[in-house]
Order: structure tokens, then sequence, then C-alpha cells
């Protein structure tokens, strides 16, 4: 069986993790790697991973990487406060046929309620370049949606349901999403993610596939 042939993109806290996972895989190939900090570029994907080398530098080069033709973009970056940013980022290579594995674009967690400035392009893209979009999410996700539904679909009956998260952040990188969350600022001031756009993509349509999947209001 050929190896997928997967380009990652991004290296921040839990890019380094899938990093480090495609390097391992048996049955995957990087090809690529891109990031951002100036000080990564040119730096073996595996000292940033913290494995062996594997002779793939990293770049800022979309152009180039597009040029790699990959089978598969494992996308692994921060879209806080960038949402039209990391949709741009994805469309050539879709257009182009490449598949796309995201754990970042939430507006497609449910595209029915995702907005559809972020969405319309997508799906317009994917259907251009007969390409395929993934969104595994985190939380939102496949933490609190995916498992969830996993769950109630082998129940007969729900009276109730609860849901509590909680998350140990103090080794956690990703400074621009505890910032959205409001850690660390004034408890009687609401959030970001309680005032702005971003939590309606990030949250709500989470919500509301919960309570479409219930059949409820």
């Amino acid at each position: 069986m050929l190896k997928k042939r997967v380009l990652a993109w991004g290296t921040g806290y839990l890019g380094v993790m899938g990093l480090k996972k495609i390097i391992e895989h048996p049955d995957l190939e990087l090809v690529g790697l891109q990031v951002w900090s100036p000080e990564k570029v040119g730096v073996d994907a595996g000292t940033i991973a913290g494995t062996a080398l594997t002779g793939i530098k990293a770049t800022n080069d979309q152009e180039a990487l597009l040029a790699l033709k990959p089978d598969c973009i494992a996308y692994f970056a921060n879209t806080a406060g960038r949402t039209a940013e990391s949709v741009a980022e994805i469309i050539p290579f879709l257009e182009a046929g490449v598949n796309v594995v995201s754990i970042s674009h939430f507006d497609m967690q449910y595209p029915a309620y995702g907005q559809p400035e972020f969405v319309d392009p997508i799906v317009e893209a994917c259907e251009k370049g007969q390409a395929s979009f993934l969104l595994t999410g985190e939380e939102p996700g496949f933490a609190f949606g995916q498992h969830l539904f996993s769950i109630l679909s082998t129940t007969g009956k729900l009276e109730q349901a609860t849901f509590t998260e909680m998350s140990n952040v103090q080794m956690y990188g990703g400074l621009e999403s505890l910032k959205m969350y409001g850690f660390n600022e004034d408890p009687a001031k609401k959030p970001p993610m309680f005032t702005s756009e971003v939590g309606a993509s990030w949250h709500i349509g989470t919500l509301k596939g919960i309570a479409d999947f219930l059949r409820v209001d």
C-alpha cells in the first residue's frame, strides 16, 4: 500500500504533537511543513517534533507547498482571531484536489450553523477540486460532539444531560485561546468567548447540533 503524502500545517502546542504522530505513522509520509516563526524556517521537521531527522525542512512558502501536491493537509493552526485567514490558507489546496483534515475550522463542525462567509468558500473549493474536508476539532469537536453522539446513540431513553468540562491548562501553550476564555483576567468581566462571533462559531453551533441530534429545540 502506498503511503499517504501528508503536509503538516502549524507547529504550536497541538501541531507539534500532530507532527510527531505523522512522522511516526507507518502509513503516512511527511512531505512538507508549514510554519510561521522565522526562526523555524529551514529547521528539520524532526527537530521541531523531537524525533529523528526527516529531511523535510519547515517553510512559510505556501506556493512551494502547493507544488508538492500532497494527498492531504493536516491543519493544526490556531484560528483564534484569524478565521478568514485560516479559510484562505486551505482554499488553494482544496481547489487543487488536496484533501484537508483540520482541528481548527470550527464553522465546519456543523456547517448548517456555521458562518456562511467561512463555510461556503470551503464547500465551493471542495466541489471545484473534488477534494474532501474533515473537521475533527478538539473541543469543540471529537471531545464534545462525536464522543457524545456515540454515547447517545446507544441510549434508549434520555431524561437529562449534564455537561461538565475540567481542564488543567498550566502547561497549555495556546495563549491566544486562553485569553479568549478569560484565563487570568478579571472574573467579573465577560471574556471575548461570550461577547464575540468566535463564541458562536466555536460552541453555539455545537450545542445546536446536539439539540438536532436529540430532536429538541
